[in-house]
């Protein structure tokens, strides 16, 4: 078994410091103190072997093999001290036999939120819902029906499960992509980066500068606690003379109370949307092969159930416009065999200035 090393222990331990340090300053900074930019790829897409790589840009430089990582302490110590130099980032390569293939169609309007729509059709489409898999997609064609042909790859979570907990839990590390070895330009963590916590270094180094913090704000604490004092003296005063005041102060406050009421009916009169130029409005953008069974209310809220020919359609053709926001499926679609249809939840809010 051929190993990579990274330099002496001296030189090993004063990098997983600093990376350690990176990982106390805000993320957008992060970035500028990555010792390297890269991952170590980790392939399982051979069988019966593991391979490891150190990936910078295109170039790949073998880390090493073993059999399995139960079998290989020698690889997993190589692993982690190359992980170290770009920043504990991981990539898994999973075999092609364990990803699920499948093309689907669906209507053209779920172009701009296709993983959404995707997601709910999950179960659908494949023995798996969204939390017992990944998946990707990619869009092969549009035909001139208004449909979408897509390709959708779909992995179980129990493949990857073990190592993504060995590289979370104990190399204190992030899996940033899990790619299908016959196809990497799948990606089936996209758009649902994991991102894992810091390392036990980067806890200590903030505990130990809070440690600093707190002695340094604690020199100013004696004299503001004589500050304090001072004032609560002078509101023992205060009290006292609003005491003789009682009654004055007492009708005062009642025409306040009263003059803050009215306002905040005004004002919510004047906030919250009307609900029939809601409904009005969603009789509109409808199609005539939707029925609304159920709609509520509460404020700029709106929830809606009812049934539809085309119901995966719903959600980009209410969110056209500037009348509805945050336009999302509350459960998945239920299919009515009885009448061909799909029975839907939806949630939307109401735009600001709208309907009134």
């Amino acid at each position: 078994m051929a190993l990579v090393r990274s330099g002496t222990a001296g030189n090993a331990s004063l990098l997983q410091w600093f990376t350690g340090i990176r990982y106390c300053i805000p993320a957008a900074l992060q970035n500028w103190f990555t010792p390297e930019k890269g991952r170590v790829l980790i392939d399982l897409s051979q069988s019966g072997r593991v391979t490891a790589y150190l990936v910078r840009g295109k170039k790949r430089r073998v880390i090493g093999q073993a059999a399995t990582i139960g079998t290989g302490e020698g690889l997993a110590e190589g692993i982690r001290r190359a992980a170290i130099r770009v920043g504990r980032r991981y990539e898994l390569l999973l075999p092609s036999a364990a990803a699920i293939e499948k093309r689907v169609q669906l209507p053209k309007e779920t172009r701009s939120n296709l993983r959404k729509v995707l997601a709910y059709q999950l179960g659908r489409e494949t023995p798996f819902n969204q939390d017992q898999a990944w998946f990707d997609c990619r869009i092969e064609s549009a035909d001139s029906e208004e449909r979408l042909r897509v390709r959708l790859s779909v992995v179980p979570r129990a493949v990857a499960a073990e190592w993504i907990e060995r590289i979370e839990r104990h190399w204190d590390g992030s899996v940033v992509s899990i790619r299908p070895a016959h196809d990497e330009e799948f990606d089936y963590l996209r758009g649902s980066q994991r991102q894992t916590g810091n390392s036990w270094h980067a806890k200590l180094l903030l505990a130990m500068l809070g440690l600093v913090i707190l002695t340094a704000l604690a020199l100013p604490v004696v004299p503001l606690i004589k500050k304090h004092q001072m004032l609560d003296r002078l509101e023992q005063k205060l009290l006292a003379v609003k005491r003789e005041a009682l009654p004055v102060l007492t009708l005062r406050d009642q025409y306040d109370v009263l003059a803050e009421s009215v306002s905040f009916l005004l004002k919510q009169q004047e906030r919250w949307p009307a609900p029939l130029g809601v409904l009005d409005s969603l009789t509109e953008k409808l199609p005539d092969h939707t029925w609304i069974q159920r709609f509520e209310m509460r404020d700029a809220k709106v929830t809606l159930r009812g049934e539809s020919t085309e119901a995966v359609s719903l959600i980009g053709i209410l969110e056209k416009g500037d009348e509805f926001d945050q336009v999302a499926f509350v459960a998945p679609l239920t299919r009515n065999a009885r009448v061909g249809t799909d029975i839907f939840q939806i949630s939307l809010t109401v735009a600001n200035g709208t309907h009134k």
